[in-house]
């Protein structure tokens, strides 16, 4: 799967208006926010040390 995404927000507060959105293929925030994510997990798991049980 992948874009566009159709998101969907509704609120918790029936009052606050439901929001809609398409997340296109060339959706610049988005595809930022994609890299950036990707950049981190990769980073936050190369930090992780192997299990003490795991052979070298």
């Amino acid at each position: 799967m992948g874009k566009p995404l159709d998101v969907v927000i509704v609120p918790a507060d029936a009052s606050q208006p439901i929001t809609e959105r398409r997340i296109g293929v060339d959706d610049p925030y988005f595809n930022d926010l994609s890299a950036r994510w990707s950049l981190m997990l990769n980073e936050a798991r190369a930090t992780i040390p192997d299990p003490p049980f795991m052979p070298d």
